[in-house]
């Protein structure tokens, strides 16, 4: 393990990297001020040293300079040269990927140091899937705490629904958007009812119906989402299909655009939950039609472990999701409504 010490003009900060060899100082710590790193990354992104010294207002050989002492002090090259501009090296790359993170991190305790000097502050770490960017509910909730609460940050992390579940039991995150019905050790709020539909071409059979009975499923084929990805999703859903005569096919991706997909060049119909997002995309030529079988569905919850220690900031948040919720919703408790 290499440290690594920085400097943010605020206090100073150490990292370690598991990736290189460094030449040590003394102490055994590599010093580096958080300007030579944005500066890196401004040549980086810019592919050039012109563009990156045109960005930050310095003079090109002085900014070149400042990135060869950065390249002496790490004791690796940063950055392959030619008349045509830069290009990362291997250990750049991966260089480059920290100081993106280390940037962001900065800037996040920059704003924390700010929150403190006024006497308040605190985060909230929330996880969700990927594909709850399109759920409207989501965003809105997070939208409105950050308006009512401004000095309180909420972080978004985006990771698998069961290793959401799974860290939520470690306590790794604070709260989270999961899909399916939490365990008996997470509380939840549900934010939206997450029906059954079937994604299809418009000359289906099928797509006559506005609502398609269980019943007129059995032999059908559907395509459907892999269990691995979210059993509780799919056990609430596609097991239900299943269980009543549907031949399930699994498909080889779960992102919403990649079911459409799929749908369109296999002219399968396809399993989609209103509780992966909103259909509000130009669907040409597909039709979205529910299943008439409200047992046949994965809701959408917001949940936090039952037992363990509960900050003020996470205690606001969900006391405002608690208020936020659905009007016919209540606080659920493992597999129960209370």
């Amino acid at each position: 393990m290499a440290k690594l010490a920085f400097d943010n003009g605020h206090c100073e900060y150490e990292i370690l990297l598991p990736l290189y060899s460094f030449p040590y100082s003394s102490e055994g710590v590599v010093k580096l001020s958080l300007t030579q790193i944005s500066q890196f990354v401004a040549v980086v992104e810019e592919r050039s040293f012109t563009g990156a010294a045109a960005q930050l207002r310095v003079a090109q050989p002085w900014l070149s300079t400042r990135v060869r002492q950065l390249e002496q002090q790490v004791g690796f090259r940063l950055l392959d040269r030619s008349p045509k501009g830069v290009s990362l090296t291997a250990e750049g790359q991966l260089f480059f990927d920290g100081a993106q993170a280390l940037l962001r991190e900065s800037a996040s305790l920059g704003s924390l140091i700010a929150r403190l000097a006024q006497g308040i502050g605190g985060t909230v770490r929330i996880g969700a899937i990927a594909e709850s960017f399109y759920i409207g509910e989501r965003n809105r909730l997070i939208d409105a705490f950050h308006q009512a609460f401004p000095s309180l940050a909420a972080t978004l992390e985006n990771r698998p629904d069961p290793e959401l579940r799974r860290m939520l039991l470690r306590g790794d995150l604070d709260a989270a958007f999961i899909t399916g019905t939490p365990p008996a050790r997470l509380e939840a709020i549900r934010i939206r009812q997450g029906r059954c539909e079937l994604l299809m071409p418009c000359d289906h059979a099928l797509a006559a119906s506005d609502a398609i009975p269980l019943a007129a499923l059995g032999g059908q084929r559907v395509g459907v989402f892999p269990r691995s990805s979210n059993p509780a999703a799919w056990d609430e859903s596609a097991g239900r299909l299943q269980a009543a005569g549907v031949e399930l096919v699994t498909l080889s991706e779960t992102l919403r655009d990649a079911l459409i997909a799929q749908a369109r060049r296999t002219g399968l119909m396809v399993l989609v939950l209103s509780s992966f997002g909103d259909h509000d995309m130009a669907l040409e030529g597909m039709c979205v039609r529910p299943v008439a079988d409200d047992d046949v569905r994965a809701d959408f919850y917001l949940a936090r472990r039952r037992q363990g220690p509960c900050d003020d900031a996470l205690d606001r948040f969900w006391r405002f999701a608690q208020g936020f919720r659905l009007p016919d919703e209540n606080i659920v408790r493992g597999g129960g409504i209370r």
